[in-house]
């Protein structure tokens, strides 16, 4: 994969970039805005001592009394968001770039496993939030569910995003594997910076058509070497293993 460091990408001013920062810094602020870090963080605290409502029950609050809390509190971020999805490997993958960046002395601020879904980050926020809404952090890095990675774009257009794969072991969720593509489609065309792509998954390398005009796209693979030992969703599905002839990227 190509790894052109996107971290150091500065704006013509000179001034760290954040592809949401504009976005939020236009919203219009609710009257009672100024006490959403407390009562969300209270609600959390109840919630845990009733052991009642799971992670997503704060998150479902705070989207009720003040639905422009997500979008400007990831608006502080200097380097944006960075978001990961796809069917398969997205925790793991989270906690790798995570640990990368966190190693180049940025602050992270990422959501815990079963949270990858947009209350479950607005409850993990809460938790690095101080009471006036300040996020100490440099940058996140998103793990979410396909089907909530739509929803989140269309509130934070991330600055990155890396898509992975779509796997048939999700059909009972999202009918049909092409469909799941489709919802990693919208992710890829809101995405401001970079996107990166699994160019061993068909559906996923063909996003690269939707990726937006001044958006950079990347990809990730195996070497020919280990294409044959590593098949494909479809190579398994249809019980052949054998390279494809062209990828993107090569």
């Amino acid at each position: 994969m190509n790894t052109q460091n996107n971290v150091n990408e500065t704006g013509q001013d000179g001034n760290k970039k954040s592809g949401i920062s504009d976005e939020a810094s236009t919203l219009r602020k609710p009257w009672n805005a100024f006490a959403t870090p407390t009562i969300g963080k209270a609600v959390r605290g109840l919630s845990r001592l009733l052991h009642h409502g799971g992670s997503a029950f704060p998150g479902k609050v705070v989207e009720t009394i003040d639905p422009t809390f997500l979008v400007r509190t990831l608006g502080q971020l200097p380097y944006g968001v960075v978001l990961v999805s796809g069917t398969n490997g997205k925790t793991t993958t989270t906690r790798m770039i995570a640990s990368i960046l966190k190693d180049l002395n940025l602050k992270v601020f990422t959501n815990p496993t079963g949270s990858n879904f947009t209350r479950g980050v607005v409850s993990a926020l809460l938790t690095e939030v101080s009471a006036s809404g300040k996020l100490d952090a440099d940058i996140a890095v998103l793990e979410l569910d396909e089907a909530y990675a739509v929803h989140f774009v269309q509130q934070v257009k991330p600055r990155y995003a890396l898509l992975l794969n779509v796997m048939r072991d999700q059909l009972d969720r999202f009918g049909e594997i092409d469909n799941t593509a489709r919802l990693l489609s919208k992710v890829a065309e809101a995405t401001t910076g970079t996107v990166v792509l699994n160019r061993e998954d068909r559906r996923i390398a063909a996003l690269a058509d939707v990726v937006p005009e001044g958006t950079q796209v990347r990809y990730f693979g195996l070497s020919d070497e280990l294409r044959k030992l590593f098949p494909s969703d479809d190579d398994m599905h249809a019980g052949i293993c054998q390279p494809q002839k062209r990828r993107p990227g090569r």
